[in-house]
């Protein structure tokens, strides 16, 4: 037993070789320093980034030519297919956000969905290679809609993948920034470069996916798209298990939603109780960290602003002469919460207006994908001998993206730096307020460009089905303005929240941060139906009538 001990004390992590922030392997062990974490270990999370968004983006964004050419669908029943499954999509994001945060390691979560998100593929490569699952072909203005029973495979294949999807969106950038120390100033740098790097995966596989897999689907077939899209998936997944040993992990503290629930709770409950003068009076436990269901969690000191809320951190008579026992009963009661737990609801409540701004943005961009996506299927798409898909269009966005990012980083930061002294260039706030301004924009020159494609309609006497069969007179490089503008947005806002919430918001709450970034782009898919609607629920796809 004695040379057991020895042995044991030998192999133990010297406190030297540690990740500052107390970061674990996934056995549970201390993180060493020098062989985890960094570059090393994101750029197999980035593989993960890769592929789920180039799958993603590969079933959903040729979703609508699926289900109107080949499930023959109308428009607004596709739609609202599709609109269901994003919004089942956005719950999941949120809980398996929370989930990650308060139970379970982000790791497993991603592990968990990737197992679901292979089988939802295969339910989909089935669903369009079986005969018997596949719709008759039909050349006519109004086709009769596929089966029930067809569209209910595609729909639970469909289904499967977006759970899949939804549980690795969030956890997958949570898991990648701890992978940079914050208490190390280098590798605080390199981590605030994490989400810019993030950003230019994901537009690469946007890029691909519009060109490469939306050919394949369209041109090749969609059984060959599908397959190749899921052998590129379980590439990346195999690809990624090599970085398993050197990822760093961080133990989940505890609900950070119960805590916010604390605070209003014990604010209300303390409603009739005065603030002290100083708030240094308020309560707060002693040492560098606040640990009632907060470990490892910093303190954050507190703050003027929605004072109300400090009714929470009162303490009932004498503070001084209050016995420990008594603090931690009145907590356990929800009665009292310390000032780092009443600063994390005012930091929530605080970036409200900014979470919900940047709805917005995501309106404008919700047209790329249903509306704009339909509106270039019905103009002339020809590059020289070839046609290109309709949903190939949005590569010029996801070019436009990539090329604003390089841009920022490599030759616009450096100058920015030095004229705004911000480390990165511009404050999250301000890049914000340039995509909602450059939203703006987008939708300013779709409406000039939909005003172009209704009068040549007008004048040709277009019809309906002419319009399907992409017979318009009008080139397809007219929504290149929008789209180019568009492109702007995504970085400028996309990384800019990325940003801003995993900066403040706690450590314990990182992963349902990263999902409330997410989720605000599923809040506008209601209104990819709505707004490519009439009052009288015909499509404005169709052909306008005279008069």
């Amino acid at each position: 037993m004695g040379s057991m001990r020895i042995k044991a004390e030998e192999t133990e992590l010297p406190p030297e070789k540690r990740v500052g922030d107390g970061s674990i392997s996934l056995r549970g062990k201390p993180s060493d320093k020098s062989k985890s974490g960094t570059w090393r270990a994101a750029s197999f999370l980035y593989v993960i980034v890769f592929v789920n968004s180039l799958v993603l983006v590969a079933i959903q964004g040729n979703l609508i030519t699926y289900t109107v050419n080949i499930l023959h669908l109308d428009l607004a029943t596709g739609a609202n297919l599709t609109n269901y499954i994003a919004g089942s999509s956005m719950v999941a994001t949120i809980i398996f956000g929370f989930i990650a945060d308060a139970y379970i390691l982000p790791f497993w979560v991603i592990a968990a969905s990737c197992i679901v998100y292979a089988g939802g593929l295969i339910g989909l490569v089935l669903s369009v290679s079986l005969p018997h699952l596949i719709p008759p072909q039909c050349d006519e203005a109004v086709c009769p809609p596929a089966s029930q029973h067809i569209q209910s495979v595609f729909m639970a294949g469909l289904f499967i993948s977006g759970m899949g999807a939804a549980g690795i969106k969030p956890t997958v950038l949570s898991l990648g920034r701890q992978q940079f120390d914050d208490t190390d100033p280098v590798e605080k740098k390199k981590g605030i470069l994490f989400f810019s790097y993030y950003y230019a995966v994901y537009e690469a596989a946007l890029f691909l996916a519009t060109t490469v897999f939306f050919w394949l689907q369209t041109d090749v077939g969609f059984k060959e798209g599908y397959s190749t899209m899921a052998g590129t998936f379980y590439a990346g997944i195999i690809i990624s298990l090599f970085g398993i040993r050197y990822l760093r992990h961080q133990k989940p503290v505890g609900s950070p939603l119960t805590i916010l629930a604390k605070v209003i709770v014990a604010a209300t409950r303390n409603w009739r109780k005065p603030l002290p003068a100083d708030g240094s009076d308020l309560y707060e436990l002693e040492g560098e960290t606040s640990d009632i269901q907060l470990n490892r969690i910093r303190k954050i000191t507190h703050s003027e602003r929605l004072k109300f809320l400090d009714k929470a951190a009162v303490l009932p008579g004498d503070a001084k002469g209050l016995p420990s026992d008594k603090k931690q009963q009145l907590i356990r009661e929800w009665k009292l919460c310390t000032v780092t737990q009443v600063e994390v609801l005012k930091v929530v409540l605080l970036l409200f207006p900014n979470w919900l701004c940047s709805c917005f943005m995501y309106v404008a961009a919700a047209q790329n994908v249903t509306f704009g996506v339909q509106q270039v299927s019905g103009m002339n798409r020809q590059l020289g001998d070839f046609t290109f898909p309709p949903a190939t269009v949005m590569s010029a966005s996801i070019f436009s993206s990539l090329l604003w990012i390089a841009v920022y980083e490599y030759v616009l930061l450096r100058p920015l730096k030095k004229w705004t002294g911000h480390p990165r260039g511009l404050s999250p706030q301000v890049r914000t307020g340039l995509g909602l301004f450059f939203a703006a924009a987008t939708m300013g020159a779709s409406a000039l460009v939909e005003m172009r494609r209704v009068s040549v309609i007008r004048a040709h006497n277009i019809t309906d089905l002419q319009v399907k069969r992409g017979l318009i007179p009008m080139s397809a490089a007219w929504v290149l303005p929008e789209l180019i503008l568009m492109g702007f947005c995504h970085p400028l806002l996309g990384t800019a929240m990325l940003e801003l919430y995993h900066q403040e918001f706690p450590e314990n709450m990182v992963s349902l941060s990263m999902a409330l970034t997410l989720v605000v782009r599923h809040l506008v898919d209601l209104s990819r139906l709505v707004l490519s609607m009439q009052p009288n629920g015909s499509l404005v796809m169709a052909a306008p009538k005279a008069g």
